[in-house]
């Protein structure tokens, strides 16, 4: 079961309620599934990112456990999104993780860590003053 977090802007109020972990329809033989009815297209909206999966689970690729919605941040222009984050693995002990780019300034984007978060922008006021209350959650599934 999945966690909804609140994030709130201490500038102009605005708030957004962001869903991290997963829910019942994160079952791997799910989440690696491109056809109709599977989710890899909801958790994987990069088509180029889709593409690479598919490639490396047909060459014995397997997804690890451990694979979840989290929440990522960009350094350089503060932003913050969600993304899937999960890594694959080969037999031969080869590791792919993939890394995502930040929508507004193309910079890499790191995983939050929520127990030290630092604020990111607002998306509404651009201020960096958007933070996570940790007092207001809820469950998603």
């Amino acid at each position: 079961m999945g966690e909804m977090l609140l994030f709130r802007c201490s500038e102009c109020e605005f708030q957004d309620t962001v869903f991290v972990g997963i829910g019942m329809l994160y079952r791997p033989e799910n989440l690696l599934n491109d056809q109709e009815g599977g989710a890899m297209k909801d958790v994987i909206p990069s088509k180029s990112l889709r593409e690479k999966v598919k490639k490396l689970v047909s060459e014995g690729y397997e997804l690890e456990s451990g694979y979840e919605e989290a929440v990522y941040t960009c350094e350089h222009c503060y932003r913050m999104t969600t993304r899937f984050r999960f890594a694959l693995k080969h037999p031969n002990g080869a590791v792919f993780v993939p890394s995502y780019s930040c929508v507004v300034c193309q910079h890499q984007m790191k995983e939050a860590d929520l127990d030290n978060f630092a604020p990111a922008a607002c998306p509404s006021c651009k201020q960096r003053t958007f933070t996570y209350d940790p007092s207001t959650y809820g469950l998603w599934d």
